[in-house]
């Protein structure tokens, strides 16, 4: 198999974004207050070994989460548990989501396209947008969302 230059370009600009989100995942953006107590819920479930617990300040009235939000707290609990409880280790899990968008968006874009190029180029335009930036390094659900609808657009 033979590789060409535009495989080893293409490669290398994806080691480098990778590593480029890697080194400023804990440190862009500044921590959002949804950030700890998504996080803290997760930790409270791990710690007691029960879905159904609370946010100490909601013991008062009941609460009813959605679907979505115990599927991110299922997501978090793991890494918690393995990672330890930081932020890196939490918004890992919204760069991995963010690395898989972007790859099944490439994939949509070639599907529809029939365009190597112009697939590439829609992912790179993505891939910089600062509102996508954002959205893989919050340990929040928006970028399993898009992740979640892509796959269902595709």
């Amino acid at each position: 198999m033979k590789i060409n230059k535009n495989q080893i370009l293409l490669s290398i600009t994806i080691i480098s974004y990778i590593c480029l989100n890697l080194i400023y995942l804990d440190k862009f953006p500044f921590v959002h207050s949804d950030e700890p107590w998504l996080s803290g819920l997760s930790k409270n479930m791990l710690e007691n070994t029960s879905l159904s617990v609370t946010e100490p300040f909601f013991d008062l009235m009941p609460r009813y989460p959605h679907a979505l939000k115990l599927i991110f707290h299922l997501i978090q609990i793991p890494f918690i548990y393995f990672f330890g409880y930081n932020i890196f280790s939490l918004r890992l899990i919204s760069l991995i989501f963010g690395l898989l968008t972007l790859f099944i968006f490439y994939i949509f874009l070639k599907k529809l396209t029939n365009k190597t190029s112009l697939s590439y180029l829609g992912t790179l335009l993505l891939a910089v947008d600062i509102q996508f930036i954002y959205a893989s390094h919050f340990a929040r659900q928006e970028i399993l969302l898009l992740f979640i609808f892509l796959v269902s657009l595709y």
